[in-house]
């Protein structure tokens, strides 16, 4: 595949997404107020799941299968790394702060996207999933 076309179909959406959540948590709150317990830990958990699977797809594309373990270690160690920084900028917003409970939900998505993304290859081979799915 050329560097181009790994770029664009496996690090953009990434990229991207990573754009939007940094931008999201740039803004003060404008939620209306919910009485849904854990609503918002919830949905961190689901902003980062995303993130978790997005990053997975990205790092571990050309990985072989054997590499499965270590390149998860390094997938968790980046997705902790963006929530330590997300949680600490958002101490400088307006209405926000940094919460260590938003930061182990972060994480605990984090780890469920690159589980998810593992769990759906078929005999654990990352390279031919990304073939077949998201590379035509």
């Amino acid at each position: 595949m050329t560097s181009f076309k790994k770029l664009s179909v496996l690090w953009l959406p990434l990229i991207l997404y990573m754009s939007l959540m940094w931008h999201l948590s740039s803004r003060p709150i404008e939620v209306p107020s919910l009485d849904i317990p854990f609503l918002d830990k919830f949905l961190h958990l689901i902003e980062y799941a995303i993130f978790g699977f997005l990053l997975a797809r990205a790092v571990s594309f050309d990985a072989k299968p054997d590499r499965k373990i270590a390149f998860s270690i390094l997938i968790i160690f980046l997705a902790v790394a963006w929530g330590a920084l997300d949680e600490y900028h958002q101490s400088f917003v307006e209405t926000r702060d940094a919460n260590v409970w938003d930061f182990v939900f972060d994480c605990c998505g984090a780890g469920l996207g690159n589980f998810l993304f593992i769990s759906l290859l078929p005999n654990g081979n990352r390279l031919e999933f990304g073939n077949k799915l998201f590379i035509k």
